[in-house]
């Protein structure tokens, strides 16, 4: 209304619109450019010309340019058709997909959603997604799921089928140690032991948790639940044979 701000909110204006322009470039966020620009010549406000913050973002992966209209399908409670060829499809398949909620998990973005006439979750890679396309006629399904509640106890997207969250022990290696303490595996973690380095998570086991261990190399031993550890026994020597 034609007031000029004051230096704190000229600053704290600058500061958000640096962080906005982290999302340029992404589909879903063009609109981003413009509003900097009329925001910038309107308030007087310099430019931020280097950057001085990143996120981490792979502007490269395939199946980024579905993000707009996926993202509009979900807002606006749209059925989609999507044409899906998963790594261990030898062809692709059509589903008639109601899209529940985007979600980015170690670089890459999941759509996750149900397919027509089912109850249950599937999530979908969206750098495995060929085309998608809005469908006009078919009523939008809502999932009953709270996704905040039901990620809660998962790191990733997938959560088997009748799997329960579990209580995970774990051994760290003193030199990981400090790394696991300041940077937690889960929000669930805990330590409780202290003088031997162990600690508990609870979560559901699946794929990415196993291979988020995995990662860690030595520096982790699972002590319980003995399923998972006999898991990880398996991978490992699998991986040993492949050096004899």
């Amino acid at each position: 209304n034609s007031q000029p701000l004051n230096e704190i909110e000229a600053n704290q204006l600058k500061e958000a619109l640096v962080t906005l322009g982290r999302f340029k470039g992404m589909p879903q966020f063009n609109w981003i450019s413009e509003i900097t620009t009329r925001l910038e010549s309107q308030f007087s406000l310099q430019s931020v010309n280097r950057e001085i913050i990143h996120f981490e973002h792979n502007e490269f992966l395939k199946g980024l340019d579905f993000l707009s209209p996926i993202y509009h399908a979900i807002t606006y409670r749209k059925v989609i058709e999507v044409e899906y060829q998963g790594f261990k499809q030898a062809s692709p398949l059509v589903y008639i997909f109601h899209p529940q909620l985007l979600k980015q998990y170690n670089n890459r973005w999941f759509l996750i959603g149900l397919i027509n006439e089912s109850e249950t979750l599937t999530n979908l890679s969206l750098d495995r997604i060929i085309g998608i396309r809005e469908l006009n006629g078919y009523p939008y399904t809502e999932s009953k799921e709270d996704f905040s509640e039901l990620y809660e106890d998962v790191i990733g997207v997938s959560i088997p089928k009748g799997n329960l969250p579990q209580k995970i022990r774990i051994k760290i290696d003193k030199d990981l140690a400090p790394y696991i303490f300041s940077k937690p595996i889960h929000g669930s973690q805990r330590i409780i032991d202290k003088e031997d380095l162990i600690i508990e998570l609870e979560l559901h086991i699946n794929y990415e948790l196993i291979s988020l261990i995995m990662s860690h190399g030595e520096g982790l031993e699972v002590l319980s639940p003995a399923e998972l550890r006999e898991t990880l026994i398996r991978k490992f020597e699998i991986i040993r044979n492949k050096y004899d």
